[in-house]
């Protein structure tokens, strides 16, 4: 990724305007090719059935889309097979925590740019049904980060090729609704395409770090480089996405900074986001469990541009939680060690070699 790594920071409100007024010109080509055939809702059935990686295209599937399938299934060139192992790993270590970051932190944090998350009011893709859009986030989560993700024997590659069109179907819709300007920029457009990018790398992070869990440079690095490839994928533009840290960083600052701010469809949003989670959590009341945990991952400014109730002040549940978070990792470290030691011993017993050490950990 060395044309990424290091690349000189050059994000002005000039540079960011422009991104939005761009989309995505192949997947919106795609999408409009599909709604001139005559038989456009058959195709879309037949393209949902698509689910894993190794599934060859329908036979039913008309030339353009098969060449889409095929032409945006590989991978950028700068993409690190380590850096895609650790990813995996770590995810695999921290699922339950990151999973609360989604529906805890990343959604809401979406919703509080105000011109992009009318986007989400006007194509109901979560006020309709928001524990089916719920679940359908969730599944792309464990299907883009899954160690076989990239893999012929995962879905990955093809959630994302999916998602994709769906992104751009509703921006074809949305061209055609009287409700719609772009004034704002058009719907799903490259900046707020690369700001929810950032909700699901960097703010996962800094949601695991507020939940008192550590995490190296190299896991870290690893997970950003993670994105990077699924937000290339998904259509977004290469000088959008950056390898390190602090110009990530950088982005997130500069994106929040222009479009935070209170709106009818954040609020509304946000408001269904914790209804559904109120079902989730059914024996937990909202005051003493779900807005202690938001407020908290979100921070002061974004919970009241979404009006969560906001209080540090004797946030118990954030107590209990980075408590358990601190043990598990502790655990999860000192069972490693001995995890270890009893492999070592069964490979010594297995070469019928007798070996008297004792384990790093006293159970």
């Amino acid at each position: 990724m060395k044309h990424l790594k290091n690349r000189p920071i050059e994000i002005t409100n000039t540079f960011l305007n422009q991104k939005r007024m761009r989309a995505d010109v192949l997947a919106d080509g795609i999408v409009a090719q599909i709604f001139n055939q005559p038989n456009a809702r058959e195709i879309l059935s037949v393209m949902a059935s698509v689910s894993k990686n190794s599934n060859p295209n329908p036979e039913n599937l008309p030339d353009f889309l098969r060449d889409y399938f095929d032409s945006t299934a590989k991978l950028p060139a700068w993409h690190s097979k380590r850096k895609i192992k650790i990813s995996s790993k770590f995810f695999c270590q921290n699922t339950q925590p990151i999973m609360l970051c989604l529906m805890m932190l990343s959604l809401p944090y979406c919703y509080a740019a105000g011109a992009d998350a009318e986007v989400l009011l006007l194509s109901q893709r979560i006020g309709n049904d928001t524990r089916k859009r719920l679940s359908e986030t969730g599944q792309f989560i464990f299907d883009v980060m899954a160690e076989d993700a990239f893999e012929h024997s995962g879905c990955g590659i093809r959630s994302i090729q999916k998602v994709r069109l769906m992104h751009a179907i509703v921006r074809y819709h949305l061209q055609k609704n009287a409700l719609w300007n772009n004034e704002n920029g058009l719907a799903i457009n490259q900046e707020a395409m690369a700001g929810t990018n950032l909700a699901f790398s960097l703010m996962i992070l800094r949601g695991l770090q507020r939940q008192n869990i550590s995490f190296s440079a190299d896991e870290e690095n690893a997970y950003i480089h993670r994105w990077n490839i699924i937000g290339f994928m998904m259509g977004i533009d290469e000088d959008l996405l950056f390898d390190t840290v602090k110009q990530t960083a950088f982005l997130e600052e500069k994106i929040r900074t222009r479009h935070f701010i209170k709106s009818k469809a954040g609020i509304e949003l946000t408001a269904a986001l914790i209804n559904t989670a109120k079902d989730f959590f059914p024996d937990k009341p909202a005051d003493k469990f779900l807005f202690p945990i938001m407020s908290h991952l979100l921070g002061r400014k974004v919970a009241e541009i979404l009006e969560i109730p906001y209080s540090e002040e004797n946030n118990e549940v954030m107590a209990l939680l980075k408590l358990k978070n601190t043990f598990q990792q502790v655990f999860n470290i000192q069972f490693g060690k001995v995890n270890l030691a009893m492999q070592k011993q069964m490979q010594l017993e297995n070469e019928g070699k007798r070996a008297d050490f004792k384990s790093p950990y006293k159970l």
